[in-house]
């Protein structure tokens, strides 16, 4: 019991030392993530959809995903003793461009797809697969940054 104790006593300190706005906004990555995901399993069941279809979708969403992780760049501030995040001119240039595509997935899965049924199962695995990888991008910047903090 003493060794899950201390392990919760971790977490919370690590999470004392996340900006707020930081913290919030990865809630938000995992609640997207756990909304698209029951709607993912909803459809691939109501539709009687083949899985590979989310499966596909997710994946290339993680690789989507862990390129728009790099739109927030992590960094120690010293004044609030936080991790915070703040946007890049590349970030926000990647973000418009994902914005974009976001607009005109439905067309661009379209084109390779016929299905209606196919397309929202696999345009919502997509949804999903960008918000969990943002996340697991994101929290690996933020243990770098609380390591080195810790370090120094």
């Amino acid at each position: 019991m003493s060794g899950r104790r201390a392990r919760v006593q971790q977490a919370r300190a690590t999470s004392e030392l996340v900006d707020r706005k930081l913290t919030i906004q990865l809630r938000i990555f995992f609640a997207i993530f756990l909304i698209m995901t029951v709607l993912v399993v909803y459809h691939l069941i109501a539709d009687r959809i083949n899985p590979l279809w989310a499966v596909a979708g997710a994946v290339i969403g993680v690789v989507i995903g862990r390129i728009l992780g790099r739109t927030k760049a992590l960094s120690w501030n010293a004044s609030t003793q936080t991790v915070i995040g703040s946007s890049s001119l590349l970030g926000t240039i990647i973000l418009v461009a994902y914005i974009i595509f976001a607009i005109f997935k439905d067309e661009l899965i379209d084109n390779w797809i016929s299905d209606p049924a196919i397309v929202s199962v696999v345009g919502l695995a997509l949804t999903a697969g960008v918000m969990i990888g943002r996340l697991s991008f994101m929290l690996r910047g933020l243990q770098d940054v609380i390591r080195l903090v810790r370090q120094s």
